[in-house]
């Protein structure tokens, strides 16, 4: 479970994400934790530099991307998948 949740125990809540992408309450998260806010800052940083969130910094897992037809997901959890 989510310790820095908002209170949604069974489905994501708008915001939840924030404490994970800008990295803040560290001391609060576990290790996984930590690795997971890793990863969505940069995913955001690379879209933010280049519109693409596989670059310009490497990144454990490459973004598929979204076409027609093919509508693939990113699972951001310890591993991501």
């Amino acid at each position: 479970a989510n310790t820095l949740s908002l209170g949604c125990s069974d489905h994501a809540c708008h915001g939840d994400e924030l404490f994970y992408i800008f990295q803040a309450f560290w001391t609060n998260m576990t290790d996984p934790g930590r690795r997971l806010s890793r990863s969505m800052a940069t995913y955001w940083t690379n879209f933010a530099k280049s519109q693409d969130p596989n670059e310009p910094a490497d990144v454990q897992l490459r973004w598929p991307k979204m076409t027609t037809g093919n509508e693939t997901y990113m699972y951001f959890q310890d591993p991501l998948s």
